[in-house]
């Protein structure tokens, strides 16, 4: 299945084709600037964006970083000649930069006197705030097209771990979590909660991550061939077994890219209980996209990113595919237009 309607938004996925004619029909594309080599491929395969364009360029944590964005940030412009590039700051800072997000998709939705059609590629925007672009934007009316494109990205998980401990491929130190605005669930302090999990990789952060919300049920969404079990050792062994022997797990697995399917199985379990329920987006950004739709429709359901202490330089090589996903209001009129 590659469309689906859920509350008012209609959703469609596909993979693009190389060469294939792209609507611009836009009236803002979004995009960060990275480190990722991966960083320029959606903005390529789409041949580049004439409109109005808007780059969060998050400070970086270490310097070294710079001159690999100052480069990617070279490409970008050059294939956006309309550009604005927004300084943030880190982006585990996310208030501030929240702030100021919002202020920028507001005066462009005032200024145009309508809601916005605007394409993101979240490939290499931080979950929380890919998250939180979709919870403003329809919330409050700001958008009425929220197309996303999603650069598939080969993670280097050799090596990664250090001294037994847990496997660190992105992520650095603790985490903390982080309530997504305008993705909160109806349900304030609930006494009983179930915990639908979209994982990743880190599997031995996200069982410390897990264990906190002791939930009645739990639920996990993996990404399908993700893991390679045989090759887990240590407290990565030990956090998959401790993860999939909970004797309330629900347990499903998905393509890294699956946004539907996802949209789907995240629907099915919440509908199965009537219990307040926190969907926890540490896994892939298409997945997690999936999560933070769903609970634009789904009163039970509460949006929760983690928000490392900070993260690696570590490269995300491009696969080549790239994923495009059409979501819109079906009963705003301006949709259309």
């Amino acid at each position: 299945m590659n469309n689906l309607a859920i509350g008012r938004l209609s959703v469609q996925q596909r993979l693009l084709t190389p060469k294939e004619p792209f609507d611009r029909r836009y009236d803002l594309f979004i995009s960060a600037v990275s480190w990722e080599s991966r960083n320029v491929t959606a903005l390529d395969a789409i041949g580049g964006f004439d409109g109005p364009v808007l780059l969060l360029r998050f400070a970086s944590s270490r310097p070294a970083t710079d001159a690999a964005k100052d480069a990617n940030q070279t490409v970008l412009c050059g294939m956006c000649p309309n550009h604005k590039v927004l300084a943030l700051n880190q982006s585990v800072l996310f208030d501030a930069n929240a702030d100021r997000i919002a202020a920028e998709l507001r005066e462009r939705a005032e200024a145009k006197g309508m809601p916005l059609r605007v394409l993101i590629d979240i490939s290499c925007i931080p979950k929380s705030y890919v998250s939180y672009l979709v919870g403003l934007g329809f919330a409050n009316g700001f958008v009425s097209k929220l197309d996303c494109l999603y650069s598939e990205g080969r993670y280097q998980l050799a090596g990664a771990s250090t001294l037994g401990g847990p496997l660190s491929i992105i992520s650095e130190g603790d985490w903390s979590s982080l309530l997504v605005p305008y993705l909160e669930a109806a349900e304030t302090f609930p006494s009983q909660r179930d915990l639908l999990v979209i994982l990743g990789g880190e599997i031995g952060f996200s069982l410390r991550f897990i264990e906190r919300y002791e939930p009645e049920r739990l639920g996990i969404v993996f990404i399908r061939d993700g893991i390679d079990v045989a090759s887990l050792v240590g407290s990565e062994k030990a956090a998959y077994e401790a993860i999939t022997s909970d004797p309330s797990l629900v347990r499903a697995d998905f393509e890294i890219h699956d946004v539907v399917g996802v949209l789907c199985h995240v629907g099915e379990f919440c509908r199965s209980a009537e219990r307040h329920i926190v969907g926890l987006a540490i896994g892939s950004k298409a997945q997690s996209l999936a999560l933070a739709l769903a609970a634009l429709d789904i009163e039970n359901l509460e949006v929760v990113c983690r928000v490392p202490a900070g993260y690696s330089d570590a490269d995300v090589v491009a696969t080549g595919r790239v994923f495009h996903y059409a979501i819109e209001d079906r009963f705003e009129p301006s949709a259309y237009f």
